[in-house]
């Protein structure tokens, strides 16, 4: 698996409808990201974080909020995982008028 970073616009989520007992609603925030997209087994997954953090550090991005991870469809084979791994940047840091 290979880890390619990248920056995406926008990435937020409505939610229209109320959680059941079984669930916990949760939102992610809205604003400038630096992703990438692991694939393989859940267990290369720091190397994915630390990959977007380097990434960030490089192009002089700051991160300001949590990090989170959007899991793909299940396969019971580990090489076809797919994990999107997002960290909240600051929107104007390191950027070059």
């Amino acid at each position: 698996a290979r880890d390619f970073p990248r920056t995406i616009d926008r990435l937020g989520t409505d939610v229209t409808s109320s959680p059941d007992e079984a669930c916990t609603l949760t939102s992610t925030p809205s604003g400038l990201v630096a992703s990438t997209t692991h694939l393989g087994p859940y267990s290369g997954l720091p190397e994915a974080h630390q990959a977007v953090r380097e990434w960030c550090r490089a192009n002089r991005r700051r991160l300001v909020g949590p990090s989170w991870e959007v899991y793909g469809h299940w396969s019971d084979d580990p090489d076809s995982l797919r994990t999107d791994v997002h960290y909240l940047i600051e929107e104007d840091a390191g950027a070059e008028s």
